[in-house]
């Protein structure tokens, strides 16, 4: 979007994204399903994801049994973490994110990156 509206490029990198179509993709995500987020392509809303370090072994194969049933409906990232600058004074609550932001201040920003 940056590129499209503003002609530039972007200053943060996107969080790798796996796609289930892909059959490349594909077999990258079924081997680490247990280390990623994976999400139906077309909800909204953090329902139906699996975060997969805090997922069972059951929950992982159920997942797995869904992308091979429909792999278009799927997308897959790397786990991402997030570390907050002394912009966020006098407290900071740690909460799991879906729209990653950055506020950019100078040379300093709070930064997000994936692990």
């Amino acid at each position: 979007m940056i590129k499209f509206y503003l002609g530039q490029e972007p200053i943060l990198e996107n969080v790798p994204t796996y796609l289930a179509s892909e059959e490349t993709d594909r077999n990258y995500i079924m081997e680490n399903l247990g280390q990623m987020v994976v999400k139906a392509a077309n909800e909204s809303g953090g329902y139906g994801m699996l975060m997969g370090p805090a997922a069972t072994a059951a929950e992982i194969e159920e997942f797995r049994k869904r992308i091979v049933a429909d792999p278009r409906n799927y997308i897959a990232q790397p786990v991402v973490r997030c570390r907050a600058t002394q912009l966020l004074r006098p407290r900071f609550w740690r909460r799991h994110i879906d729209l990653r932001p950055f506020i950019l201040y100078g040379e300093k920003h709070m930064s997000c990156r994936a692990v």
